[in-house]
């Protein structure tokens, strides 16, 4: 039995299961980087979802959930493995978008005199027509962190190590009894107080990143991420 209330240490192992360096986590940062803080909490937070279902469903027999996910490690590293390597070739093809505000790079010259009194207006030019565009751009950032979302909350279902890890939580807990609804809240409390700590540290150092450092981090990410991916494979045969 644990000595720490059910949502104490919910919240420490969802904590401790989004903490290690993995996909999501490269996916969050890269995501961070290219569309701000908001695109790098979607992805956090569908890993957390999924990490919160996995605990869901340990709550109903913590052996018998253990056991089943266990004798399905296989094929379940193999759908994780197929969907790194396939989002690894997407992002790998990835350029940073033309209207990024960093797009120009981290060194271009800071405007000055008649150069910043043109800037102003063709920023007030671009605020006065950004009605029209409002709810397109809102759309596009909404199916953007939909799609960030859906990855992440694919990728860690795919993996059967948080299974394992919420199946081992509920054994040493011992069942937690009464206590599952905190333990599953403490869960995604523990894993989300991760993501938005990540978001927040790559949203801080954003506005540094040029777009030729953004496309090499698309790059180094979809080699991390066919690392994993790979490695995903090689451990389910």
């Amino acid at each position: 039995m644990s000595a720490l209330p059910p949502m104490a240490f919910g919240f420490c192992f969802g904590l401790a299961l989004s903490a290690p360096i993995g996909p999501v986590n490269v996916i969050c940062l890269r995501r961070t980087l290219a569309d701000g803080f908001g695109a790098g909490i979607a992805a956090g937070l569908g890993a957390a979802v999924a990490d919160a279902l996995y605990a869901v469903a340990a709550a109903f027999g913590a052996g018998a959930f253990a056991a089943l996910v266990s004798a399905h490690a296989g094929p379940i590293r193999v759908v994780g493995g197929v969907l790194l390597l396939g989002f690894a070739a997407v992002l790998w093809r990835h350029e940073p978008r033309a209207g990024m505000p960093h797009a120009r790079g981290p060194y271009a010259p800071v405007p000055r005199g008649p150069a910043l009194q043109a800037q102003s207006a063709r920023a007030r030019t671009s605020h006065a027509a950004r009605p029209r565009e409002a709810g397109p751009a809102a759309g596009a950032r909404l199916a953007a962190n939909a799609r960030g979302f859906a990855t992440s909350f694919l990728l860690t279902l795919a993996n059967p190590l948080p299974a394992l890890s919420l199946g081992a939580a509920f054994g040493l807990g011992g069942g937690l009894a009464d206590g599952v609804a905190p333990f599953v809240a403490g869960v995604l409390a523990g894993a989300m107080l991760w993501w938005v700590a990540l978001a927040a540290v790559a949203s801080a150092t954003r506005r540094h990143v040029g777009g030729d450092a953004l496309r090499l981090v698309s790059r180094v990410s979809a080699v991390v991420l066919s690392l994993f991916g790979l490695a995903a494979l090689a451990a389910s045969a």
